[in-house]
């Protein structure tokens, strides 16, 4: 799945730069958050059911979508953590409501302040990320799956 994605991640970036440098290259038909349509969401949705097999990204998953289905790679990108975000607070929710008896005063108080610093720190590591796509592709990142992969093959030899 390391492989395969990265594989995935490389063909659209080649198409995403082809489409580019072509004479017709047209503006993604998705500029911003706010031109998404449900069908799109939709779309996005069917991709990420490609991370239902282990060591397929989610993220990778719903930004390649994205950006095949016509959204600019940063538009893809802050869609695919927004999408992210009602899922996390639902699995978080339902483990507190199942377990959230079960801590003392303090740890609360510790839970808390790991929720915030937890929060802080995913905001500006997604925020960076985006700047990062608005400046790069995501070949590195489909380049180091690679290398991961082959390390696996290496190491994980039953």
């Amino acid at each position: 799945a390391l492989a395969v994605g990265a594989l995935a991640i490389l063909l659209v970036e080649r198409g995403q730069a082809r489409k580019a440098a072509s004479q017709e290259a047209a503006p993604a038909r998705f500029e911003d958050l706010d031109a998404l349509t449900p069908l799109f969401a939709l779309g996005v949705g069917f991709f990420q059911c490609l991370s239902l097999w282990p060591g397929f990204s989610r993220a990778a998953a719903t930004i390649m979508g994205g950006m095949l289905l016509g959204a600019r790679r940063t538009v893809a990108a802050e869609y695919s953590f927004l999408a992210a975000v009602p899922i996390m607070v639902a699995a978080t929710g339902y483990d507190f409501l199942k377990t959230g008896s079960q801590f003392t005063g303090d740890e609360l108080t510790f839970l808390a302040v790991g929720f915030v610093v937890a929060f802080f720190s995913a905001w500006a590591a997604v925020k960076g990320f985006i700047a990062l796509l608005g400046r790069l592709t995501l070949r590195p990142f489909a380049w180091y799956r690679l290398a991961i992969a082959a390390l696996v093959l290496l190491v994980w030899n039953p």
